[in-house]
């Protein structure tokens, strides 16, 4: 019989839909996997005296399934890309002495003209000034080469003296559908399942009290099949950045661009494609899946502190909601819900308990930037 431990799961972009391009597959680490194709089935209706069914029919096939995750940098970002139908920016990342913080417009300045590979509305790291208020995360307003006007963080003014590095880049919810091969081998018994046309359905995060940060990435497609050889020439090893936790690797929670100083318990999203595999006659499989408007919706805990929460629900006020995740080694990403409204209350469990504010929260198009949801990421 064939043991967990000995499964791997590899995948490839397809060039074209529900077509294994071959080549070198991606290994992706996992916690579980549930990706299988199944058959669709009818019993016969004909009328018989000896009361049999006269027969089972398949009418159709389905292929999908998921896989469970724990965020790691580098982990994901296709499946990501995929969820969110865009592709990471070419990003910031200049690194020099010219680099100087200037408080009057809340601004970094670079003589040397590099900062043009900027995004409005993304998100970057700086580090290197010997100001610590001009280290941190920061959020682009605006941008020319030589100039970003950033919230985020009140800069304090810092010649271009030291050794400065800014760095992030951004990926916003776009339009371009993309789909994958993947594979499931299972080494022991020397079996490969393989599966085409996966389009992602949903891509879930969860960060709770004392835990390592975890999801799940779920996939809608087209056909399944199983061999004794794979599909591949090869394999690129999974990533192998550690594993971010809720506690250290949670770095800043920002509202409308600050920090927050309140204590928070759980923050969750999801990302839901709303997709649906597209049937037809004289098909066995399905022709395609089509993926409607974006979906991002969560929710969040906090302790009961004040009415930073209540009075956005009672007012029915649009928050800006922002967090760092930060692994050990410096890598990271900074996802951002710009336009959001939250639902719920405070929170009562009974006698000997804290009091906690739930809340429910939606995303939605942010009428100034364009798009739903963000992610920008930076490695060490």
């Amino acid at each position: 019989m064939s043991d967990a431990n000995r499964e791997s799961t590899g995948y490839i972009a397809e060039v074209t839909y529900g077509v294994n391009p071959g080549g070198t597959k991606q290994l992706v680490n996992f916690t579980n996997n549930s990706l299988g194709a199944t058959n669709e089935t009818k019993n016969s209706a004909f009328v018989r005296s000896d009361t049999n069914v006269a027969g089972n029919v398949r009418t159709s096939t389905a292929s999908g399934g998921s896989i469970g995750i724990e965020l790691q940098y580098g982990g994901y970002d296709s499946f990501l890309e995929a969820a969110m139908r865009g592709t990471f920016s070419a990003g910031l990342n200049v690194t020099a002495t010219t680099i100087s913080a200037a408080s009057a417009d809340n601004s970094f300045n670079d003589s040397g003209s590099g900062l043009a590979a900027a995004v409005v509305g993304q998100w970057f790291k700086s580090s290197g000034f010997a100001t610590a208020a001009n280290n941190g995360y920061f959020y682009v307003v605006s941008k020319t080469a030589a100039k970003i006007v950033a919230l985020g963080g009140t800069l304090v003014n810092e010649a271009a003296t030291p050794t400065v590095t800014l760095k992030g880049s951004v990926l916003s919810n776009s339009t371009t559908k993309k789909s994958f091969t993947i594979e499931r081998n299972f080494q022991d018994i020397t079996r490969f399942l393989l599966f085409t046309g996966q389009r992602v359905g949903d891509f879930n995060l969860s960060f709770a009290t004392s835990d390592i940060a975890n999801g799940s990435v779920s996939f809608i497609g087209q056909d399944g099949a199983s061999s004794g050889t794979s599909g591949f020439s090869g394999s690129t090893a999974a990533a192998t950045t550690a594993s971010m936790n809720t506690i250290n690797d949670i770095k800043s929670i920002l509202i409308n661009k600050v920090a927050s100083t309140l204590d928070f318990t759980s923050i969750d999203f999801s990302i839901n494609t709303n997709s649906e595999a597209l049937k037809a006659i004289a098909n066995l499989n399905a022709t395609d899946v089509r993926q409607g408007s974006i979906g991002v919706s969560g929710n969040l805990g906090v302790y009961f502190e004040d009415a930073t929460f209540i009075d956005k629900v009672l007012a029915f006020t649009a928050l800006d909601l922002a967090f760092v995740t930060e692994d050990a080694a410096g890598n990271g990403y900074i996802w951002h819900f710009p336009t959001t409204h939250i639902n719920g209350n405070v929170e009562n469990s009974g006698i000997d308990t804290t009091l906690e504010e739930k809340y429910s929260f939606e995303t939605t198009l942010d009428s100034t930037l364009g798009y739903t949801m963000s992610v920008s990421r930076f490695a060490a």
